[in-house]
């Protein structure tokens, strides 16, 4: 019952998104523009109308009449057609839209005639009258099943329940709970692979929640291959609940009345024997994964998603065959993931058949290079290509793609990103941009993503031609970014412009974590280090011409502070801890701090303050010093707070280890001028060699 009502509301919903389509000034312009008739699409939707008038009553009366299910159930495949060839519709208006323009960009208008093309999207008119004759003897049925406009009658019946459940509201129950899961996970010995384990109670002392709860239990869910929630009526009906529970596990719906075959299916049904109105597909992937594993996806043309289900196995083989001969035929997809196929160098041409395609995920394959034709999926939403080690280049009409929002790049080796990435407005999620020289995009184009949000790597910042346009970039103002990466490639000879560079760069106050990698200017801005700043986590490394760190001691917010490589740096002073004021404490919120690989670092001066005596590092729990051999003097004193402190190959530093009560980690290599008056009594892990 519960499948039911959910199904006939998600109906009315369905229905009102064709209804919205319909009426888009996209779709009708498309027909305007190519002079099609539009007369079967006004027919298309007072057919839906009369239809939609009906369905809470056929919502309602489908619990107890088989032929009304029969009716919704073909009504959903139905409308399921039908979207998908308005989406086709509206995407090939839009499509037809983005490469007019783009013709007119290029000054050839003159040779672009907007009705040349027409003769191409006549079948559309086909489709819109196959599509309208379906449900046009659905809608002559409604009669026959005396079904109403408006609401039907009202029948009395149990609430339905769904898996879901509110943990956080639920007291008292976890001794019932453990006994329950205990009793399911029993072997008792007798080689029974049936139990039933009955939850009785009065009604209303929560029964339903505690089974919920035992459902939900993550033990539960890696003890069992299947399992499905199935809601149960007070007119027990075998059949019925049998047909739901083979539904709830294969996802597809039972297409038999006969108890017995639908029984001995969910005994031996260990293959995919998919039925031709089934349209989400997910699978148990394996080390290989054959052609002959998918081939009843053939016969559901109308497959809206190809997804592995058990992650673990996170790499394998799949069959050339599926790539290239079953996953184009499935035109319907909206969602489609090959993520951690090792043999996937290559996508066919024929992907951008896949119109409706949403999401696809190529991420941990040896994919070389994506075809053009995936520029001409427009719905494309999300496209995951991390750990892509062998991608060099995107193509280069990504520009195309004007509805994506995730692009993760992360892991690749792209030597640039294309030109017009600033069509790409509703980016939300971008993990790299890397800036080319003559011929790509740059950070003008950046400039132009307004919604960014998460984490942000700007690389091969040494490519920047005119330090002006990083201010375009407009980092200030993408307000939801948490993480930036600011990467040079490598050595650079003007410092002035890389100083220009970064100072234009400089992201809103609210960011969370930054790092900035091979940065060749001699000074780092003003505004890394200012107060206003809630910076968590900063990361500054291999900028080797930087002489001295900026005040980052006047950052409220910093927790994590990791120098590595600054080989300029002498000598860490006052301007470290910032201007002294009555009461500051420098650092205030510092828990982490390291300094590594500084070669010419002699001298970490204390914090000192003569107005209120106050401690820089109050919260310092973990304290790094690594391959810093000129260092002489440094450890601050005062630092109630270390619970780590790890020194290595510092040959000439001369100091006394800080007495800290909570230490528990010591670590002390070449190192052989500290010393240690005594050892914690709480230290834990201990390693001291060539001292």
């Amino acid at each position: 019952m519960a499948d039911a009502l959910v199904g006939g509301a998600f109906l009315s919903a369905f229905l009102q998104v064709l209804f919205d389509r319909m009426a888009s000034h996209e779709v009708l312009e498309f027909f305007s523009r190519l002079k099609l008739n539009n007369e079967p699409l006004k027919k298309l939707k007072t057919t839906l109308l009369l239809i939609n008038a009906v369905l809470n009553d056929a919502e309602e009366k489908q619990i107890k009449s088989p032929a009304v299910k029969d009716w919704v159930n073909e009504l959903k495949d139905a409308a399921y057609n039908a979207q998908d060839l308005l989406d086709e519709i509206a995407t090939d208006a839009a499509l037809y839209k983005l490469k007019a323009e783009m013709e007119i960009s290029k000054n050839k208008v003159r040779s672009f005639n907007l009705t040349s093309r027409s003769s191409s999207y006549k079948g559309i008119e086909l489709k819109i009258e196959e599509t309208l004759g379906r449900l046009e003897f659905l809608a002559k049925q409604r009669d026959l099943l005396d079904l109403k406009e408006g609401g039907g009658e009202k029948f009395s019946q149990k609430r339905p329940t769904t898996s879901l459940v509110e943990e956080s509201g639920v007291y008292g129950r976890d001794g019932d709970k453990e006994a329950i899961i205990e009793l399911l996970l029993e072997d008792d010995g007798s080689g029974n692979n049936i139990s039933v384990i009955p939850i009785v109670g009065m009604g209303g002392v929560g029964k339903t929640t505690l089974a919920q709860l035992v459902y939900n239990k993550k033990l539960v869910m890696e003890s069992f291959d299947v399992r499905a929630w199935v809601c149960v009526s007070q007119e027990f009906d075998v059949l019925r609940i049998t047909k739901t529970i083979l539904e709830a596990v294969t996802a597809s719906s039972g297409d038999t009345d006969d108890l017995d075959l639908l029984q001995v299916r969910m005994e031996t049904d260990n293959s995919y024997d998919l039925s031709e109105k089934t349209r989400y597909f997910s699978y148990s992937r394996l080390k290989f994964d054959a052609y002959k594993k998918f081939e009843a996806c053939l016969g559901a043309k109308g497959l809206r998603s190809f997804l592995p289900s058990n992650l673990s196995v996170r790499s394998g083989c799949l069959s050339k065959e599926v790539i290239f001969d079953l996953l184009p035929a499935l035109r319907s997809l909206r969602v489609l993931s090959l993520s951690g196929y090792w043999n996937l160098t290559i996508l066919p041409d024929s992907i951008g058949n896949l119109k409706h395609l949403r999401y696809l995920d190529i991420s941990r394959t040896a994919i070389k290079v994506l075809p053009d034709s995936v520029c001409t999926l427009h719905n494309l939403q999300t496209l995951l290509l991390a750990s892509c080690h062998s991608l060099t280049e995107l193509p280069a009409n990504m520009g195309w793609l004007i509805n994506l929002r995730h692009l993760d790049i992360s892991g690749t080796n792209l030597i640039e990103m294309p030109l017009r990435m600033d069509k790409l407005k509703s980016l939300q999620t971008l993990t790299s941009f890397i800036l080319g020289k003559k011929g790509s995009s740059g950070l003008k184009e950046l400039g132009e993503l307004r919604h960014l949000k998460g984490s942000l790597s700007i690389l091969k910042l040494e490519n920047v031609v005119d330090a002006r346009d990083a201010l375009e970039a407009n980092l200030s103002d993408k307000l939801q970014l948490n993480e930036l990466v600011l990467k040079w490639g490598g050595d650079t000879d003007d410092s002035k412009k890389n100083r220009d560079v970064l100072d234009q760069l400089h992201p809103h106050v609210d960011l969370t974590k930054l790092t900035i990698e091979n940065y060749g200017g001699t000074v780092f801005p003003d505004w890394l280090g200012h107060a206003a700043y809630n910076i968590v986590s900063i990361q500054i490394h291999n900028c080797k011409y930087c002489d001295s760190l900026p005040p980052f001691g006047k950052l409220p917010s910093l927790k994590n502070l990791s120098t590595v490589g600054l080989d300029s740096v002498e000598n860490i002073g006052e301007g470290f801890y910032g201007t002294p004021t009555s009461g500051h404490r420098p650092f205030g919120s510092l828990e982490t701090l390291r300094f590594k690989n500084m070669s010419e670092l002699q001298k970490w001066q204390p914090f000192t303050d003569d107005n209120g005596g106050a401690v820089a590092f109050p919260r310092l729990h973990q304290l790094c010093i690594q391959n810093c051999p000129k260092l002489t003097m440094g450890l601050p004193n005062g630092i109630f707070s270390l619970k780590s402190i790890v020194i290595d190959k510092c040959q000439q530093l001369v100091a006394t280890l800080p007495s800290a009560p909570a230490i528990c980690q010591l670590k002390l290599q070449y190192c052989h001028k500290v010393v240690l008056n005594e050892l914690p009594p709480q230290v834990l892990n201990l390693k001291i060699s060539r001292i």
